[in-house]
């Protein structure tokens, strides 16, 4: 065990003041020194990560903000790609010519789905969809320490599990992919509801071992 004031290596924790120090650089600290280290010991000890973790209400508010910024950034690509009077067009006949709406709506659905894509990835890159930048939380280990790329990363493939089947039913028109996707789609979304329960985590969350804190309690590894 190493020491991270002086660096020496010691055999057990009896070295050790506190897990990190050992007892000779723990004398050489202020009493101020002292204090803030079994303040933080103390806080460590105590604090429950399933009693700090986010739970349903605050997460559900930041998909419905997700929800918000991803509308405007469809309204805005499909402007710029000269789109967006087709696509309100085939809302609007939703109810008078269903089948030509759902023609048109069709030819979009690679893009959406890009968009849809792009978006979801910013909670592998930053740990947080800006929904959840905007509320303050952040998705992390279920013991609350900062998640690793390859966690977050397995964590998205699980939440967006039905991607790759829609990507398929885009390319090759079998309708076994889209419907593949959407039993997957549902699954996912049942589990959402798991974050009610005194543990806070979704399907996937548990699946992946993550979970959901506000950003001042996730702690460094």
């Amino acid at each position: 065990m190493k020491c991270e004031k002086c660096g020496n290596e010691y055999p057990t924790q009896y070295y050790f003041t506190t897990p990190t120090i050992c007892n000779n650089c723990y004398q050489t600290l202020s009493e101020n020194e002292k204090q803030i280290i079994q303040n933080l010991i103390n806080a460590d000890a105590y604090a429950d990560p399933l009693d700090i973790r986010v739970g349903f209400w605050k997460r559900l508010a930041a998909t419905l903000i997700d929800g918000v910024i991803t509308a405007v950034i469809i309204v805005i690509v499909f402007y710029l790609t000269g789109k967006l009077n087709d696509y309100i067009f085939a809302y609007k006949s939703m109810f008078s010519d269903p089948i030509a709406a759902q023609e048109i709506l069709g030819s979009f659905t690679l893009l959406l789905l890009l968009i849809g894509l792009g978006y979801s990835l910013t909670e592998v890159l930053f740990a947080a969809s800006p929904g959840k930048m905007v509320l303050g939380i952040k998705i992390a280990e279920q013991d609350g320490k900062r998640a690793s790329i390859g966690t977050l990363a397995f964590r998205f493939l699980i939440k967006h599990i039905e991607l790759p089947f829609s990507f398929l039913f885009v390319f090759t028109q079998i309708k076994m992919f889209s419907t593949i996707g959407t039993v997957f789609s549902l699954g996912i979304f049942v589990g959402y509801f798991f974050v009610f329960a005194a543990a806070r985590q979704g399907f996937h969350d548990m699946l992946a071992k993550t979970a959901v804190f506000n950003n001042d309690d996730i702690k460094d590894n």
